[in-house]
């Protein structure tokens, strides 16, 4: 018995060693015109995001700001979720509804806060590149999950 229960405690942390958990660091990514950060240096540290801990939606966390969670699925789709607001719409869309989203969100003076994550690897996902470009707005501060 101690013998299965072993095998099955190392076959959980070998199928969800990769997955977002409380012992994965939210971090934030700079944010360009911050005052911290230039646009330039910002930029610069943009690609930290792809060390992001693959994960599903994280509907737990709490977000600082007003604002919302995009999750990219395993098909590489974008599914807006979380949010600040009821009116904000929610669910599975496209990058250009996703943008819509973005646009139409009230701020009040303090940067959006948007929390992503992802299923696959960010390296090879078209979707979580366009997604970042899209989010990467001085009016927003982008939340991840880093990999340890």
């Amino acid at each position: 018995m101690r013998i299965i229960s072993s095998l099955t405690l190392a076959l959980t942390v070998a199928i969800f060693g990769g997955c977002a958990s409380p012992s994965h660091p939210v971090v934030e990514l700079p944010r360009p015109n911050s005052g911290t950060f230039s646009f330039a240096q910002a930029e610069a540290k943009k690609s930290e995001i792809f060390s992001l801990a693959q994960s599903g939606m994280q509907t737990d966390w709490k977000n600082p700001y007003m604002g919302f969670s995009v999750h990219i699925t395993r098909e590489d789709e974008v599914v807006v979720y979380h949010g600040t607001f009821d009116f904000i719409r929610s669910g599975k869309m496209s990058i250009v509804e996703l943008e819509g989203v973005l646009t139409n969100h009230p701020v009040f003076g303090n940067p959006l806060g948007v929390l992503v994550t992802c299923e696959r690897d960010p390296h090879s996902s078209p979707t979580f590149a366009r997604v970042v470009d899209l989010l990467f707005k001085p009016y927003v501060q982008i939340f991840y999950y880093r990999r340890a």
